[in-house]
């Protein structure tokens, strides 16, 4: 199956603008040997003090990118592997669910309106 990854990168970056916070997409993760990786997307805020690095996982088989998952991490980064079919049509309550499942770890004077910070089935 074919994912149209322009339709995800326009979704986030509406998801952006209608919740206010900051997203980088694409993006490419440096490790300390210079070596990068090209990721979705970068979150800063959100997940952890460093952000959260998105990376999409396509189905049936789910293969996650572990070795990417454990750079971020060591980085001091969040790792988030969504899955892409998730990602093709905007619903702005998803993406509010996601971004309090993570956490948000800016100025607490900047934080949303909206954002509780409460994880998924909470």
């Amino acid at each position: 199956m074919e994912y149209n990854i322009k339709q995800i990168i326009s979704n986030w970056l509406r998801a952006s603008e209608n919740l206010h916070f900051d997203i980088k997409t694409p993006f490419v993760l440096e490790d300390k040997n210079n070596k990068k990786y090209n990721c979705f997307g970068f979150v800063p805020k959100f997940g952890s003090k460093k952000g959260t690095i998105i990376l999409l996982i396509k189905p049936p088989k789910f293969r996650i990118r572990l070795k990417v998952n454990k750079i971020a991490e060591q980085l001091g980064y969040y790792c988030s592997n969504l899955n892409i079919e998730c990602e093709l049509e905007y619903d702005k309550v998803r993406f509010i669910d996601t971004l309090n499942d993570w956490g948000y770890f800016g100025k607490e004077s900047l934080k949303p309106d909206w954002c509780t910070n409460k994880p998924w089935g909470n």
